[in-house]
């Protein structure tokens, strides 16, 4: 908590990195599925 408070960008950074890899996941997910199915 006290790291938010002292470098806030890095907080960001690390949260826009967290989305970021939540979207890659999601993506890659149906990507597999998608391509499962055409089997």
């Amino acid at each position: 908590a006290v790291n938010e408070f002292v470098n806030p960008m890095n907080s960001v950074y690390c949260h826009y990195k967290t989305m970021e890899y939540a979207g890659f996941m999601r993506f890659t997910n149906s990507f597999t599925a998608l391509i499962r199915k055409q089997r």
